[in-house]
């Protein structure tokens, strides 16, 4: 992701009273009338499920329960995310069942911007696509 440049408050200020530039008049109330509108206009669907414990991003189809989780691990910690996934779908004590697992690959492949701000960084941990069946 591209980084971005804001100027600092006072130097913004500076600039526009050197240049005798003058902001335009804003109604802030239809503003935040429009900004409320739409972000409480839209009906948000209800669902059912429950988050147990965890780091990873997942996707829930309902119509046919299925779930899919990608997980990993870094190199601070001295954990299997493989196992970690398993227990923790076990102890979960859900009808959940796990009935794939597959590498998903590395981090590296999707050219993390945390890269950028490392000197040098480490080869990722594998990462790994679960996938569960609702039984």
């Amino acid at each position: 992701m591209p980084r971005t440049y804001a100027a600092k408050p006072d130097y913004a200020v500076k600039f526009w009273k050197e240049r005798g530039f003058r902001p335009r008049r804003v109604d802030i109330l239809a503003v935040v009338r429009e900004r409320a509108s739409r972000y409480y206009g839209y009906h948000i669907p209800q669902v059912y499920g429950k988050v147990i414990r965890g780091d990873s991003r997942v996707i829930t189809i309902p119509s046919v329960e299925r779930l899919i989780i990608r997980f990993g691990g870094i190199h601070d910690r001295k954990a299997n995310p493989r196992e970690i996934m398993k227990d923790s779908l076990r102890l979960a004590d859900s009808h959940w069942r796990l009935r794939t697992v597959r590498s998903a690959g590395c981090s590296t492949a999707g050219k993390r911007q945390a890269n950028q701000f490392v000197r040098s960084p480490k080869h990722p941990i594998e990462e790994f696509d679960f996938y569960a069946r609702l039984e």
